[in-house]
């Protein structure tokens, strides 16, 4: 609690110095909290609309045949948490949500195995469109690779 200080014209000293003068009339400043509740709010947005199983189309990486190897690529969202699957590589991702070039997305760090061995990374996906994710998977002391991604459908399932 902070102690009123009022100057010459009876005024709050330090309600005034939360207000800026707007138009002849003073206006108050939005607090900070505001801001970044605003923010919360679009991060949350974002891992909704990536929330689900998307199947990756394409890779820089490897071709469709590589990327298919196992099983379908793909790629899951699930809340802060999701999992990967191309190749031989398995993955268990902590995401975090952001803006990136004004679309929304997720950023993330994995850990995971390839052919049985342990492997670990980074890496990011942004709605391109409602039907398209792109990013980019980084391993850690080794290859990275961009992808695009689509909804997985029932068709997809039948190809593994």
């Amino acid at each position: 609690m902070h102690e009123t200080h009022t100057g010459d014209l009876g005024l709050d000293v330090l309600a005034v110095r939360r207000c800026v003068v707007r138009q002849r009339h003073l206006e108050p400043i939005p607090p900070r909290w505001l801001h970044c509740r605003v923010m919360a709010e679009s991060a949350r947005k974002s891992v909704v609309r990536l929330t689900g199983r998307w199947r990756i189309a394409e890779m820089s990486g490897w071709d469709r045949d590589a990327i298919d190897l196992v099983e379908p690529g793909f790629i899951e969202f699930t809340g802060g948490t999701g999992r990967f699957g191309f190749v031989a590589v398995r993955g268990w991702l902590d995401c975090r949500p952001v803006e990136r070039d004004g679309r929304l997305g997720v950023e993330f760090t994995w850990e995971g195995v390839d052919e049985g061995d342990q492997v670990s990374g980074r890496g990011w996906a942004s709605l391109a469109d409602d039907e398209t994710i792109d990013g980019h998977l980084f391993f850690h002391n080794g290859d990275d690779s961009s992808f695009r991604a689509k909804p997985f459908t029932a068709d997809d399932r039948a190809e593994g």
